[in-house]
């Protein structure tokens, strides 16, 4: 029997192969296993607005102003429900609270709602006084009328030359407008905006549906939302609750490894869909090693991109080492990077439903 001299530093390499394999060789299962195990439980998170006028209108997203690319919402009569503005991954982690399942994703996933109806009050209270400042000696609601019809250009196939240059004007002053008149820059108070909005009489709400690998024909699990962070010192969670009681993953309550091999799990928004067919829906799973530790966030060079944010980042247990939130932007020039939140920051942010 060889023996290794009493000086070799094996510490890291113990460390290394406790991180993999835990005290029980078993508990490692081969990569494709683990996913098999796994895909069922990495949900795709949609969310939605739906957002209502004065006159019974309701406004809907459809378009980007030619100059500055902001969001231009034109409106119809018909309430086509909530629609979808942004999309990420969350997953249900096990819990010591049974009365709900908790899901945990990012906030700037959350976020992608409340983001849009900042918009689109914006959007129309620049709209309104727009319409103030041009009616002339007409009258100014005539004038908002008018505005919103040719807004509703933005919907239109095969634009004549003529209402296309109008559009695109009209579009990009009512974002002037907001921004010479009406930004917090302009209007620091917040007189004039509020003034304005209320004028809209804009109400706006958002929605979390959660949606399980299948067939897209299935229902969605409706969300809501139980903890965000209070501040920007806190981690980049969102936890969600819904009253289904689903299968959970466990959080890894070892500390990663350098070198450990892990998987990220989402839905990427790419040209490689997690759409597996026509009809039904899959989580993709990227794998790598840990390249880093760092304070609540482990580094790691496995592929992610946007839609896997809030995705599990996995052991080869099958448990959960963090909360995939950030990803190195590609005209960086630096080597693939990626981040997760670790599942130790998870437990502090939330240790009534985590603690150990």
């Amino acid at each position: 029997m060889r023996y290794l001299p009493r000086n070799a530093n094996i510490a890291p390499a113990i460390a290394l192969f406790l991180a993999i394999f835990g005290t029980a060789a078993s508990a490692v299962s081969p990569w494709d296993i683990v996913d098999n195990r796994i895909k069922a439980n990495v949900y795709q998170l949609n969310v939605a607005i739906k957002v209502k006028l004065n006159n019974g209108l309701y406004a809907q997203l459809t378009d980007l102003s030619p100059r500055l690319k902001y969001p231009v919402f034109s409106t119809e009569t018909k309430d086509q429900g909530f629609r979808v503005i942004g999309h990420g991954t969350c997953f249900p982690a096990r819990s010591v609270k049974k009365d709900k399942t908790y899901l945990l994703t990012n906030k700037h996933v959350v976020d992608f709602g409340s983001g849009m109806l900042q918009e689109c009050q914006r959007f129309f209270t620049g709209l309104r006084l727009y319409a103030d400042r041009s009616a002339g000696f007409s009258n100014a609601d005539s004038r908002y009328k008018d505005l919103l019809r040719i807004v509703n250009l933005g919907t239109k196939k095969d634009l004549s030359s003529a209402e296309r240059s109008m559009y695109q004007a009209t579009v990009d002053t009512i974002w002037d407008t907001y921004d010479e008149h009406l930004s917090v820059k302009a209007d620091p108070k917040r007189t004039e905006f509020n003034k304005h909005l209320a004028r809209t009489g804009l109400e706006g709400s958002i929605g979390l549906f959660v949606h399980a690998p299948g067939t897209l024909t299935q229902p969605p699990i409706v969300a809501e939302l139980y903890k965000q962070p209070k501040s920007s010192r806190e981690p980049d969670l969102a936890i969600l609750s819904v009253k289904k009681q689903v299968t959970t993953l466990e959080l890894e309550t070892t500390a990663p490894i350098v070198g450990q091999p892990i998987q990220a799990a989402g839905y990427p928004l790419s040209a490689k869909t997690s759409k597996i067919s026509a009809s039904s829906y899959a989580p993709s799973f990227s794998r790598g090693r840990v390249t880093k530790i760092s304070p609540a966030l482990i580094h790691f060079d496995a592929g992610v991109s946007k839609g896997d944010s809030g995705g599990p980042l996995l052991s080869q247990k099958g448990t959960v080492l963090g909360v995939v939130s950030r990803r190195a932007m590609p005209d960086i020039g630096t080597d693939r990077f990626a981040g997760a939140i670790s599942s130790e920051a998870v437990r502090t942010f939330a240790p009534e439903l985590f603690g150990r």
